[in-house]
């Protein structure tokens, strides 16, 4: 298990959010589920033998039901596919690659953001270490960080734009990890590196393998039974959560899902939408 390194609470993430995530819950739920049929099937099992031609018709008819709203009904299907993905420890594989740019980029900057990295979580090893370069490994998490300038964008004679790439990359984990370390730890460290910055602009690249099939695939392919679908690709855009905001790109695959977005906010509601299914 790591040990979170919560740098402070990001909009829209609660502790209400983590805990809804939480595979426990869902177990829990799942007993409590389970209990409550055991139950009723014991103490009524009597009357539904007893009217067999009454409550037959009807259990076929509740279970047909529950079968159509699955398939039809997103709402339906979202809380079944996440708490299979929840109950099954589903695994997946995460790469993040973010960019940021601005007149306010340099040296001191890129110092200061390898300070930051450094008060980080109770464990961290350094990978590699160079003027211009610096990788650690905080909890798990592999950071690559990379500072130069762009020589296309001059500011004056001597100067130019600065630029720092960050990168976590081939990170491991639970589908309930990820979400966790996603939402509690990945989306605050992008604001303080934000506005450590003073980025002018920024470019946000998320990518999610799942070990097997994508858990969520039959939202967007709800017809098609996932033994018979050999390979699926859908790409569309997606409203920024700022205004004056280029629109976020979202590609669906067979076995994953990836992000692309100007901000932070709209990151964090790409992931919450498409990936924890909490958004509408």
């Amino acid at each position: 298990m790591f040990s979170p390194f919560v740098i402070k609470a990001a909009g829209g993430i609660t502790m209400k959010t983590i805990i809804w995530d939480s595979p426990l819950l869902w177990k829990i739920g799942l007993l409590i589920v389970i209990s409550l049929l055991s139950i009723l099937i014991y103490k009524f099992y009597p009357f539904v033998i007893a009217n067999w031609l009454i409550t037959i018709p009807a259990l076929t008819t509740l279970i047909s039901t529950f079968l159509w709203l699955h398939k039809t009904f997103q709402p339906v299907y979202r809380f079944f596919a996440k708490a299979k993905a929840m109950l099954l420890h589903t695994q997946t594989i995460w790469n993040l690659n973010a960019d940021f740019e601005g007149e306010k980029i340099n040296e001191e900057t890129f110092n200061k953001l390898r300070q930051k990295l450094l008060t980080l979580g109770n464990r961290h090893t350094i990978l590699n270490e160079h003027e211009y370069q610096f990788d650690i490994q905080i909890e798990g998490l592999n950071i690559l960080t990379r500072f130069g300038f762009d020589e296309g964008k001059q500011l004056n004679e001597f100067d130019f734009v600065g630029h720092i790439n960050l990168q976590i990359i081939d990170y491991h984990a639970p589908y309930y990890s990820t979400l966790t370390r996603l939402q509690a730890e990945v989306i605050p460290l992008l604001e303080v590196i934000s506005n450590l910055t003073g980025a002018s602009n920024q470019t946000f690249k998320l990518g999610v393998v799942f070990e097997k099939t994508n858990p969520f695939l039959g939202l967007y392919a709800m017809r098609i039974p996932k033994s018979q679908l050999l390979e699926f690709n859908c790409v569309f855009e997606s409203p920024s959560a700022l205004k004056n905001i280029s629109l976020s790109r979202v590609e669906v695959w067979k076995n994953e899902v990836n992000f692309q977005t100007r901000d932070i906010s709209s990151l964090q509601s790409l992931i919450n939408k498409y990936l924890a299914l909490s958004g509408g």
